[in-house]
C-alpha cells in the first residue's frame, strides 16, 4: 500500500488528544507535537437479538407493567362511568399532551412560561375548535343542564376572544429576537391544538354519538400497531424506516401491520362478548354502524397500520429538533402523555370521519355501550 493510502486510512483513527492538541496550536501557543496513529480497531459483530433487547432502555418488565395497568383502568372506567368516563380520560390525555409540548417550546424558544396564557389558548381552542369540527357533542354530556351556557351567538363570541388573543399576542412591542420567538411560539402551540384539540376530539365525537365500542376499537387497533412494531421491531429491525425516527424499522412496521390487521375481527368478537349485544333501535339509528363488521375494522386496522403511525414519526421529529428523549415521565417504560397518543390523534379524526359516512351521524343514540 502506499504511504498515501495508508495516511488516508489511518487518519478517522487518530486519537482525540492528538486532535485537540493541534487545535490548540492554531488558537494559541504552538508546541510541536508528534502525533501517534492508532490503528482502527475492526468492526464489532452485528449484536445478537437478545443483546439487542437489553440494550434497549426501559426494561420489557416496565413497559408491559404500565401497558397493563392503562388497559386495566381503561376497562374499569368502561365498566363504572362508561362514556362520560371515557370522554374525560380523552379531555385529560388531550391536556396532558398538549401540556408537554408548550414545555417544550418554551425551553426550546427561551421563553419565560405562562399558565395562564397557555391554558387560556387551550380553553378557547377547545370549545371554538371542537363544536365547529364535531358539532356540540361536548358539553351537553360533561355538564349539568344548569351550566349549559349556550346562546344563539355563543361561537361567534369564542371565535371573536380567539380573535382578540391572537391579535394582541402578535402586536406587542418588545425586542425584535424576543417578539419573533414569541411569534414561533405562538404558531407552535397552534399547531399543537390543532393535533391535540383538532384532530383528537374525533374521539369525543365517537364516544357521544357512538357509544363506547367504536372507541375501544380504534384505540385497541393501535395500541396492536405499536405493541407489534415494538414486539418485531426490536428484535429484527435491521432496516431504517425513516431519518426522521431512527429506532422505527421497516421490519417492525410491516410486522405491526400484518398483526394489526389480523387481530381486527378478534378486537370485535371480543367487544362484543364483553359488552354485550347492541340494542335495535340504536342499530337502525346509525345505519347498523354499531354492529361493528369485520370488514369495516379491517378499514380501521388498515389507516392504523399505514396512517396513524405518521403521529408517531411527526412527534420524533420534533423530539430531535429539540433534544429530548421524550415528552414527559409520566408513564414509566413509555414516556410522557404525548408519546403515547401521538398516533391516537391521527386515529381519532379518521375513525370519525369513517363512522359519519355510514349513517345519518348526529343521532347521538348510542348509549353507554
Amino acid at each position: 500500500m502506499s504511504s498515501a493510502g495508508a495516511s488516508a486510512s489511518a487518519l478517522p483513527a487518530l486519537s482525540k488528544a492528538s486532535l485537540h492538541h493541534r487545535g490548540g496550536g492554531l488558537f494559541g501557543k504552538s508546541t510541536p507535537t508528534t502525533i501517534t496513529v492508532v490503528e482502527a480497531p475492526p468492526p464489532e459483530p452485528d449484536a445478537s437479538v437478545m443483546t439487542r433487547i437489553k440494550s434497549r432502555k426501559g426494561s420489557w418488565g416496565t413497559r408491559v407493567a404500565s401497558t397493563l395497568a392503562l388497559l386495566g383502568l381503561t376497562a374499569v372506567i368502561t365498566y363504572v362511568g362508561q362514556r362520560k368516563g371515557l370522554e374525560l380520560i380523552v379531555i385529560g390525555a388531550q391536556a396532558g399532551a398538549y401540556n408537554e409540548v408548550a414545555k417544550l417550546l418554551d425551553k426550546g424558544l427561551d421563553l419565560p412560561s405562562s399558565l395562564a396564557s397557555r391554558w387560556l389558548w387551550f380553553i378557547l381552542a377547545f370549545n371554538t375548535g371542537h363544536s365547529w369540527a364535531y358539532g356540540d357533542t361536548l358539553m351537553p354530556s360533561l355538564l349539568p343542564s344548569w351550566l349549559h351556557w349556550y346562546w344563539p351567538g355563543r361561537r361567534l363570541v369564542q371565535y371573536l376572544a380567539y380573535v382578540c388573543l391572537l391579535g394582541g399576542a402578535i402586536t406587542l412591542k418588545g425586542p425584535g429576537e424576543q417578539l419573533q420567538r414569541q411569534v414561533a411560539h405562538l404558531a407552535g402551540l397552534h399547531f399543537t391544538l390543532f393535533l391535540t384539540v383538532g384532530l383528537g376530539s374525533g374521539y369525543i365525537a365517537i364516544l357521544k354519538q357512538w357509544g363506547v365500542r367504536p372507541f375501544l376499537l380504534s384505540v385497541l387497533l393501535v395500541v396492536v400497531n405499536d405493541i407489534g412494531a415494538y414486539l418485531v421491531g426490536v428484535p429484527l429491525g435491521k432496516t431504517p424506516l425513516t431519518k426522521l425516527s431512527p429506532k422505527k424499522s421497516w421490519e417492525g412496521f410491516w410486522g405491526a401491520a400484518g398483526l394489526t390487521v389480523l387481530s381486527a375481527p378478534l378486537i370485535v368478537r371480543l367487544l362484543k362478548a364483553v359488552l354485550g349485544s347492541i340494542p335495535e333501535d340504536s342499530k337502525r339509528a346509525m345505519g347498523g354502524w354499531l354492529s361493528l363488521s369485520d370488514w369495516q375494522a379491517l378499514v380501521l386496522a388498515t389507516f392504523a397500520s399505514f396512517g396513524a403511525p405518521l403521529g408517531g414519526i411527526l412527534a420524533s421529529a420534533a423530539k430531535r429538533a429539540t433534544g429530548t428523549k421524550d415528552f414527559g415521565d409520566s408513564i414509566p417504560g413509555h414516556g410522557g402523555v404525548m408519546d403515547r397518543v401521538d398516533c391516537q390523534l391521527f386515529m381519532s379524526a379518521f375513525s370519525y370521519l369513517f363512522l359519519s359516512c355510514g349513517g345519518n351521524g348526529g343521532g347521538g343514540g348510542g348509549g353507554g355501550r
